[in-house]
């Protein structure tokens, strides 16, 4: 049952209804249920390949521009910083993509934080700090004393989620990474 859910998941519903007509018509034959079983193996497969770290990584690789992974290792190494501390950053060079894009720092990390690269806290003197989310997620999880075995319950996931104003798909993604860590 787990991978007929998985596999709508994937798929989305539209398709999902054609696969299941096609799995029941491959049941009723007579080998049906050893094809069955291959079918869901090579499903399980792809589904343990999408949920590794390999493809989400690639997803990141092409998603996030050069100035978006520098500054993501940024916060990963030196911890919190505000927006004027990473400009201040001498391998960080963004003033010509953001005169190209008229828009200002503050603004190109919010939305990295609105897309669930990164995330922020409020500091001292109301000043807004941007970090990885790995380090919200751990900081929130000591705060509301959550057990690691018990984050995949809803209301668990609702209270993570409200503590850390990060999306529920990324922050599934960077339980599964804390986890693995």
């Amino acid at each position: 049952m787990d991978y007929v859910k998985s596999l709508i998941n994937l798929i989305g519903p539209e398709k999902s209804q054609e696969i299941c007509k096609d799995l029941l018509n491959i049941l009723m034959k007579e080998d049906g249920e050893m094809l069955l079983n291959l079918y869901l193996d090579l499903i399980n497969e792809d589904l343990n390949f999408l949920e590794s770290g390999e493809y989400y990584s690639d997803l990141i690789k092409i998603e996030k521009s050069k100035d978006n992974v520098l500054i993501y290792n940024l916060l990963k190494e030196k911890g919190p910083m505000t927006a004027k501390d990473i400009m201040k950053y001498p391998g960080i060079d963004l003033s010509s993509s953001l005169i190209k894009h008229r828009t200002h720092l503050s603004g190109r990390l919010n939305d990295l934080t609105r897309r669930g690269y990164l995330a922020k806290k409020r500091g001292e003197k109301s000043k807004q700090y941007f970090l990885t989310p790995e380090e919200v997620v751990k900081s929130a999880i000591d705060l509301l004393g959550l057990e690691y075995d018990e984050l995949y319950t809803s209301s668990n996931l609702m209270k993570l989620a409200d503590e850390t104003n990060i999306p529920y798909r990324h922050l599934i993604r960077v339980i599964k990474d804390i986890k693995n860590d």
